[in-house]
């Protein structure tokens, strides 16, 4: 079966990259002909060899960005139409891509988070991807507080909650060697996730200040997608120095895969403790997959995507958002409790190995040849 995918890029600095990079390869062993599409100065290389076409405008580039994409959908038209699927994997290209999907092929979106409802709640544009969303066949949710933000301001045909993914094997065998600026001594607790508010680093740092009396030996590593400064990240260095942890907090940025595997297995657990900002939340964090499959367990907040990702007291600790002394308290507990601990990060692990790349391909799999079978039956022909 050939799929159209319509993404922003495969390069894996943020959730978008890596799920559109991760599926496109686990495809294949699925039984789906990926066949991908993605902005001309995209720049990343999927991780398998697939057919790709670089035609779309760069994402989120400004004004009259949805006019820019939508001049695309001839292009995007002609390459759907040797496809059966359309699947379009950035929220903010579901117009082009309902556009141009042949009326009679099954369009699939994935609602991965904010994204999904922010033009929802503009006045200029919420008809358009109301209508849009509308024209979708399903629409797939990383988590259930990204498919209830939708459905407060539209009414999809049909969703279903299908969070993915991670790669378990790539966290097996021998702990490769620590990145440049790992601290050389203390515990460890990861952070990993970009510097902007609604990823909640503020309430991190106040939560590791809270614990630096009673856990001296104890280290914050932040790693994010990106180096260079910004107003924020700026902010947050000049945040635990005021809080006089400066020292005990490391930001690394721009890993390879390999070295970001090795942050996780050198950690103690994870935290991340994201915040509603600004009209922006955290759909699901892959992030938290990620801890999971390096089997230590993770400490986020309720009211975040966070929820599915983090089984409570089964694979983490869920604490309220901007709480910073509950989510010290959860970190106290898991440094003083090595059974507790351990038998979290196994639970983890687990659950890790069931939403692995390879199965979310597998199950998208069987929602497209149920689509395409469905579309023959309405058009009373053979499936």
């Amino acid at each position: 079966m050939r799929v159209c995918y319509v993404a922003a890029t495969v390069r894996p600095t943020d959730g978008w990259g890596r799920y559109a990079r991760e599926l496109v390869a686990a495809a294949p062993a699925a039984g789906i002909e990926p066949v991908l599409v993605t902005a001309r100065r995209d720049g990343g290389e999927p991780a398998a060899a697939v057919e790709r076409y670089p035609v779309l405008p760069p994402l989120l580039a400004g004004r009259c960005e949805l006019v820019r994409s939508l001049l695309r959908a001839p292009a995007l038209r002609r390459i759907a139409r040797s496809c059966e699927v359309v699947h379009c994997l950035v929220e903010p290209w579901l117009p082009l891509a309902a556009l141009a999907v042949p009326a009679n092929m099954p369009l699939v979106q994935t609602a991965h988070g904010s994204w999904a409802v922010h033009p929802l709640r503009r006045p200029l544009v919420r008809h358009v991807f109301a209508r849009a969303l509308a024209r979708t066949d399903l629409l797939i949710c990383q988590s259930r507080v990204t498919r209830d933000a939708v459905a407060a301001l539209a009414t999809p045909p049909r969703s279903e909650v299908l969070a993915g993914g991670v790669d378990p094997e790539a966290y097996i065998g021998p702990v490769g060697p620590p990145p440049p600026g790992w601290p050389v001594q203390g515990r460890v607790v990861l952070s990993v996730g970009a510097l902007k508010p609604r990823k909640g680093h503020e309430i991190a740092l106040e939560a590791i200040a809270g614990l630096a009396s009673s856990h001296p030996e104890l280290r914050l590593v932040v790693v994010s997608g990106r180096t260079g400064r910004s107003l924020h990240a700026d902010a947050l260095r000049r945040r635990a120095a005021a809080l006089g942890i400066g020292d005990r907090v490391h930001w690394l940025a721009e890993l390879s895969d390999a070295e970001l595997v090795a942050c996780y297995r050198r950690a103690a657990l994870f935290l991340l403790l994201p915040v509603a900002h600004g009209g922006s939340f955290e759909g699901l964090g892959l992030v938290f997959l990620e801890a999971a499959a390096a089997g230590i367990p993770a400490v986020g907040t309720l009211g975040s995507g966070a929820v599915d990702a983090v089984a409570e007291d089964v694979t983490g600790l869920l604490v309220p958002p901007g709480d910073a002394p509950a989510a010290a308290a959860a970190i106290d507990r898991l440094l003083r409790d090595p059974a507790l601990a351990e038998r979290l990060g196994r639970a983890a692990q687990a659950a890790a190995r069931r939403r692995s790349w390879s199965n979310l391909a597998q199950a998208l799999a069987g929602r497209y040849r149920d689509l395409v079978e469905r579309r023959a039956v309405i058009r009373g022909g053979a499936p």
